[in-house]
């Protein structure tokens, strides 16, 4: 079978890495928009067009089509699955849920884009899981762009730690697939906290197509 993966830049190819450790016998295809990449900051729109027309061959050519990128995700995978109903999509959205049964501080955040932050799933899931919580959004607007163009050192992810910290955050969600470079100094400035990525969800849903 024929596993298609699509983002709106590189950070998709953390998924595909994985999936492809994971399932060696499967072949996969990959695909991006470096031309319009990132989407976090397009109106949901312009997100959904660009999205239905960047899955367009992997619909042909694959049985299921992982959308590595919450923001599209949010706002196109239900119009993905109208226009290519014979195609099976697999999305991806923060780990809200884990992220609440893990914290013991009550506090957690949230790393994602403006674009997902503002997305009615977003604000679902934290309905449904952070009641009580304490969630901490901080800005993230330009960290796909600087990571996608190899200037992911121009974050500053010292203030950012210091921040959380400061708020008691002891788990740390990564919404952005562009992110997952940034686990390993994350968790050396934050020790101890638990940094969520979706990489084992959609390992999960994906076998279960499978």
């Amino acid at each position: 079978m024929k596993i298609g993966v699509f983002d709106s830049g590189i950070g998709g190819l953390n998924i595909l890495n994985g999936l492809q450790q994971a399932l060696p016998e499967h072949d996969f295809e990959y695909a991006c928009d470096t031309e319009h990449v990132p989407y976090g900051n397009k109106s949901p729109e312009e997100i959904i067009r660009l999205t239905t027309a960047g899955v367009q061959q992997l619909a042909k050519d694959c049985e299921v089509v992982v959308i590595a990128c919450n923001t599209a995700t949010s706002y196109a995978i239900d119009t993905l699955r109208q226009v290519y109903p014979n195609t099976r999509f697999v999305g991806l959205e923060p780990a809200i849920k884990p992220a609440s049964a893990l914290t013991e501080s009550g506090a957690l955040a949230v790393c994602a884009t403006p674009a997902t932050l503002a997305s009615a799933n977003y604000r679902q899931l934290l309905q449904a899981h952070a009641k009580g919580l304490t969630v901490v959004e901080p800005d993230c607007s330009n960290w796909a762009s600087l990571i996608e163009h190899g200037q992911a050192d121009q974050i500053q992810l010292e203030g950012l730690s210091s921040e959380l910290c400061e708020k008691g955050c002891d788990t740390v969600v990564l919404g952005c697939t562009h992110y997952h470079t940034l686990k390993p100094k994350l968790a050396k400035l934050i020790p101890g906290a638990a940094i969520l990525e979706p990489c084992d969800a959609v390992l999960k849903q994906v076998k279960r197509f499978l």
